[in-house]
């Protein structure tokens, strides 16, 4: 996928979501978790201190604010990422996401991005082969401040992500 399609994709979702997401770090699990589920946004990702990460995907960012169709500020609930613009085009993106990748992204969103870093983390190592008892000691392993979301996130992927269905 091209760069602009890949921004493009990125507006979109921006766009599905109120036109604001708070933190850099949500837009990367967010974007990683809606690709588990089959919505191709053109990202690669590998895991870093702070979860699944996409260097391609910061960069889109960083375009998509130097092109000026999304700003990033800090405001009094932290940084967030705001769509400077609500063309139709951007509209027609947001509206070619399947119903369940709305409802997923839409539910997500209102997550706090530790919960967001643990679920990703989760899906990240389940789909390394970890289960049971070995993925809750990996994840301890290279989350140990995220240990209270472990249950919760787990929960969560059982109940509304495929790879766990």
């Amino acid at each position: 996928m091209r760069e602009s399609e890949r921004v493009k994709k990125l507006c979109g979702l921006i766009h599905l979501l109120g036109g604001k997401i708070k933190t850099r770090k949500k837009v990367h699990k967010l974007i990683y978790l809606l690709q588990t589920e089959g919505e191709d946004f053109g990202q690669s990702f590998r895991f870093h201190n702070y979860g699944v990460f996409s260097p391609p995907l910061a960069y889109d960012l960083d375009l998509a604010k130097s092109q000026k169709r999304v700003s990033e500020q800090d405001g009094r609930d932290g940084f967030s990422i705001e769509l400077l613009s609500t063309s139709k085009p951007i509209g027609q993106i947001a509206d070619q996401f399947s119903d369940r990748i709305k409802e997923l992204a839409q539910k997500m969103s209102l997550k706090k991005p530790q919960f967001l870093e643990a679920l990703s983390t989760v899906v990240y190592l389940s789909r390394d082969f970890y289960s049971g008892d070995d993925l809750r000691e990996k994840f301890l392993e290279l989350k140990p401040d995220l240990e209270k979301y472990y249950e919760t996130a787990c929960r969560f992927a059982r109940k509304e992500l495929t790879p766990f269905a």
